[in-house]
């Protein structure tokens, strides 16, 4: 007689592979290692599934009560905390909170918050003319804090009373930086189109103008 324990080759009742028995007890396997590791894990994933399904009806079956409005909502999602607020009282609730914040920081121009946006913000307008804070503080200390042109301080203000820094004037064909002017005299250059003639055309108007003034005022007198 045979022995069923003695080594042989059997087949696999899956995939018809041949295969030998790895071991002399037990009973005799049906299936190939290959198709009973995957097996194994199909159950697996079945099983993973099967509870993750359970776990994520059990906590979309939670009923949220609002803290602000007290009404029951029901739930989004079933991942992340269970929130506190519905909707309409989230959308609220961030409106107003982003509101003190923002009066908080904008109002206090020593926060480091308010300080660490204005550099930043400085930093990216500066990029656009290819400069560095450092060297428009360089440029700035070389004409003496005062503008290019007139050699006056800045007297515009910003929306919320403060004094501007002085405008960036640069060549609009190749992107040269020209130096610092105020935003009188930058806004003026600008709708000369940069142009030295009529500039000195506008200069020479004002100066006929004032000694045809005063040639008239002398007549009458």
């Amino acid at each position: 007689m045979a022995d069923r324990h003695a080594p042989h080759p059997l087949t696999c009742s899956d995939c018809g592979a041949g295969f030998m028995r790895r071991s002399r007890s037990g009973p005799l396997p049906t299936r190939c290692e290959n198709c009973r590791r995957w097996l194994g894990n199909r159950a697996a994933r079945t099983r993973t599934k099967v509870y993750r399904a359970a776990s994520r009806d059990a906590r979309m079956a939670v009923a949220v009560r609002c803290l602000d409005c007290g009404a029951e909502f029901p739930r989004s999602g079933a991942k992340g905390p269970i929130p506190e607020r519905c909707t309409a009282c989230r959308a609220t609730w961030i409106r107003a909170t982003n509101a003190v914040r923002a009066r908080r920081v904008s109002g206090d121009d020593e926060h480091p918050a308010h300080r660490a946006y204005q550099r930043r913000r400085r930093a990216r307008a500066l990029r656009s003319y290819g400069m560095t804070p450092a060297e428009y503080d360089r440029l700035l200390s070389v004409q003496g804090g005062l503008c290019a042109v007139c050699r006056r301080d800045e007297v515009a203000r910003d929306r919320r009373g403060r004094i501007r820094p002085l405008a960036v004037d640069h060549d609009h064909d190749t992107g040269a930086v020209r130096g610092l002017l105020c935003a009188n005299c930058n806004v003026a250059i600008g709708y000369m189109d940069d142009d030295a003639d009529r500039l000195e055309s506008a200069a020479g108007y004002l100066r006929d103008v004032a000694r045809r003034r005063l040639h008239i005022v002398e007549r009458k007198g």
